[in-house]
């Protein structure tokens, strides 16, 4: 499996200063926190596409929208559903878990449609965490490892939010990107050498303070 530390100064700073922009503010939407989650359907590149599938995801965000901009912090959870889940040949067999982390800034947009309806926009930079283990045996030799590697995460969204008493409710479609560039130097290492494409595919309730 292709799948990688790296320090990420501008995104990290970014992350650090949402506080300031996601002060709860006197707008129409103010201050909020979501739950949500759905399906990520990865898209691109090879590396990615030939190592996992459509995988569950789960996603918190907390910020708010003083007017028709405004932004929020995200974290977001995929337990990723690979290629090589239980894997076995004649020489030997393997089992490759993975999971993805990823905790973006972002900057939303906010425009009323009807009078219970928004459309919303964002765009997101943070970091992508991946994690890899990979456990079996070849020739009756065990082996076990696993790693992980921080890279750059990028995503952009939209989706409409329905005003339902004191909460929303939402749909949403985003397209989260990943770079990772770590090359395993070791056999207790494991590579991430992919860009990342998902289509992602979410439902959400978020609780606001009006």
């Amino acid at each position: 499996m292709r799948v990688t530390p790296g320090v990420l100064r501008p995104s990290l700073a970014l992350i650090l200063a949402l506080p300031i922009l996601a002060a709860p503010g006197q707008a129409h939407a103010g201050g909020f926190f979501e739950i949500g989650g759905g399906i990520a359907i990865p898209m691109a590149d090879d590396n990615w596409t030939d190592a996992v599938e459509t995988s569950p995801k789960l996603t918190v965000k907390a910020g708010s929208v003083p007017g028709k901009v405004g932004g929020a912090v995200s974290f977001d959870w995929t337990p990723e559903n690979t290629d090589a889940q239980g894997f076995s040949n004649g020489i030997g067999n393997a089992d490759i878990s993975a999971n993805r982390f990823r905790i973006l800034a972002n900057l939303l947009f906010q425009v009323p449609v009807q009078k219970k309806l928004h459309f919303e926009g964002r765009a997101g930079i943070g970091v992508d965490i991946a994690h890899a283990s990979v456990s079996g045996s070849v020739l009756g030799v065990n082996f076990d490892t696993s790693d992980t590697d921080a890279g750059l995460g990028l995503e952009v969204g939209a989706g409409m939010w329905f005003d339902v008493g004191s909460v929303q409710v939402g749909a949403q479609v985003a397209l989260p990107i990943a770079m990772h560039n770590h090359k395993a130097d070791n056999n207790d290492e494991i590579t991430f050498d992919y860009t990342s494409y998902d289509f992602d595919l979410l439902f959400g309730v978020r609780f606001v303070s009006r």
